[in-house]
This record gives structure tokens, sequence and C-alpha cells, in this order.
């Protein structure tokens, strides 16, 4: 049932209809109540209702008697669906360290995902490179219910525990990287998605989407990368940059990519301090997205074969990434520009038009 999944939390859980009645519990209750009357005393019914009837309110403490044998404080979560009301129970003596852990396990969770993911996108460009050559198509769907089997699964878990986070990252102001994680994991499951139809047609779906949000979004998700690599990541964003339509995923894989690259250039310089600034600005018709690093630059012969096929700087590159990314933007109606110099930096100019000729796939 639609609340199934809420019936085993750590902490009480209800669901009650529009009459108050109690029409699901969670197994940890010392007994199911049949009526909001068997839980909360009667003179805080009215203080209830309100609760349950204003949409600002969150969250809110009542004295409830669950599973002590005399009442205790409970910091009342709800969501409204319908005419139902979950209500999640956290009491509160334990707030804080039961929180804690559970960020503590969020965190360790989110970084094996991400190792996972790191291993997927790792993967999928050495199947990009044989999709140029349109020979993988026989063993891809083999691979693609073996990655499934192993990644899938434990997204879903995670993306999951994340929801049920989401009100305490409200309480700490932190909200952000929740809905940060939720895309990623989001990001994950659509490159899976890719590998499970690598056989079919796919049919990109732009949409309209606020670059400046995506380019802080992204910002957002290497602040920690940046900060343990002694990097400063900053973001100079023009404050009237219209929404443009795009294929949303597929421009944050060119970001990232150029990122990663950024990341790794002022690595191989050895900077005391590296520095990253990604900036937007409208020129005409055109939006400018700017990734600029300190890193180690380019040659002159490196800048007139950096888009080619199979050509990479680093010993470990496939030679694949910037000739994808540029044909994302080529697809978009628009154009990279480069300019480096040796010891001094790169900075990577993405020019994307306002009204983009829309490509059509067969």
């Amino acid at each position: 049932m639609e609340y199934d999944q809420y019936l085993s939390l750590p902490f009480p859980y209800l669901c009650i209809d529009a009459d108050l009645n109690v029409i699901a519990a969670s197994a940890n209750l010392k007994k199911c109540p049949e009526n909001v009357n068997d839980f909360i005393a009667v003179d805080s019914i009215e203080d209830f209702l309100q609760f349950i009837g204003a949409p600002e309110m969150e969250s809110k403490v009542f004295l409830l008697n669950l599973r002590e044998e005399a009442p205790a404080p409970y910091r009342i979560y709800k969501k409204k669906e319908n005419c139902k009301c979950h209500l999640f129970c956290q009491p509160l003596e334990s707030l804080s360290n039961k929180t804690f852990e559970q960020m503590k396990s969020m965190r360790h969770k989110l970084r094996q995902s991400k190792l996972r993911l790191q291993e997927l996108e790792k993967i999928k460009e050495k199947y990009d490179e044989l999709d140029l050559h349109r020979s993988y198509l026989s063993n891809v769907g083999q691979l693609a219910a073996g990655i499934a089997h192993e990644i899938r699964n434990p997204l879903t878990t995670i993306k999951g525990f994340i929801q049920l986070m989401k009100p305490y990252l409200i309480e700490l102001d932190k909200e952000q990287y929740a809905s940060i994680a939720l895309d990623e994991i989001e990001r994950a499951n659509k490159l899976l998605y890719q590998f499970l139809n690598a056989a079919k047609p796919q049919i990109n779906e732009r949409k309209e989407v606020v670059i400046n949000d995506l380019i802080e979004d992204i910002a957002l998700l290497y602040e920690g990368e940046a900060h343990l690599r002694n990097i400063v990541l900053e973001t100079s964003l023009q404050s009237d940059i219209p929404s443009i339509f795009v294929e949303e995923h597929q421009l944050k894989q060119v970001l990232v990519n150029m990122i990663k690259n950024a990341v790794e250039a002022i690595h191989s310089s050895e900077r005391n301090e590296g520095k990253i600034r990604l900036s937007s600005e409208r020129i005409d018709d055109d939006i400018i997205i700017s990734i600029e690093d300190n890193g180690c630059g380019l040659s002159e012969d490196s800048l007139n074969r950096l888009f080619t096929p199979f050509y990479s700087t680093k010993l470990s590159g496939t030679g694949l990434g910037l000739a994808i990314c540029k044909q994302i933007i080529s697809e978009h109606g628009g154009n990279i520009e480069i300019s480096s110099f040796l010891n001094e930096g790169t900075i990577f100019r993405i020019r994307l038009p306002l009204q983009p000729k829309l490509q059509l796939h067969a």
C-alpha cells in the first residue's frame, strides 16, 4: 500500500484520515491507536487540528502517548496526501544523536554511490568509443543488466533514505544538499536507462532550464572535492540570464567534464592554490558559460587537436570527453571556444543561442 514504505521506520509513524481515525501505524508502537484522541491530550486537539490545516507549518512539538508509560515530547512532521495525512513523530530527547548518526550513514552511502557512479561513467566513456564504430550493440544488453543489478537497487535505497532525511536537512537549512544528491541519483538512473535501451534510437527531451541554477548546482556538487584539493571554486553569474530550452542532463554532462578537466589541469600544474571560476553572461542573442582555471594550460598543438576523437593530453584519457561535449553543444546550435596559455591556465566558453534550432531525431 502507499504507506507500507513507512511502517518500518525507527521512530513512530501514523497515517490518519479526514475524521482523525488512524488507518496505519508503525510496528514500534506499544499499542496501535484507533483515533487521534488515543495518543494526544484532549486540550491539545485544537492545536493539533490547526497544525494539520496550516500548510505553512511543516512541524510542531506535541506531548504524545505512543511508546512510553507517560506522555513524552515529540516533534511531528506532516505530509498531506489527498484526504490522508502522514505523521512522522521524532522523539525530542534523541533527535540530535539520531539525526547525526543517520546523516553520517547517509554521507557514507552517498560516497559509495558516487564511487559507483564514477565507475559507471568511465564504462560509459569506453562504450561511447565503441559506439563510434557501431560494434557493441550485441553485448551491451548483458552488460547493462549487470550494471543495473549492482547499482540501481542501492541507488533506490539511498534515494529513499535522503527523502526521509529531508525534514532534518530543512531544519538545518541544508535542503539544497538533499536536492543536489537526488538530482545526481536521477542522473545515474538515466545513465542506466540509456545502457538498458542502447539499441533503441534515443529522443532527447528538451525543457526550459535556468542556466544560473544549473551552474550553481554543479558548483555545489564539486564544492567538497575542490576544498580537498585546495582549489577555490567561485561563480560569477549575470543576474538577468534568461532560461533556454536544452537537454538538461547533456548540458550537465558537458559542464562536469570541463570542470573535471580543470581540476586535473590544476593538479598537473602543482600550484599551491588552484582556482576555477564559473561564469555566465548574455551577449546579444547568445548565452555564454565560461569555465576558467589557472592550471597548466595547453600548447598550440594541443589546442588545434583538442576536439579530435581519441586525442588526449592525459595518459589515462580516452580522448572522447571533449569530442562528445562539442557534439552535444553543436546539437544545441552552439559552439565551444577555447583560449589557453602554457603555465597560466585555460578558458572554455560555451556559446548557446537563446532559441536553438531543435535537432530532429529519427
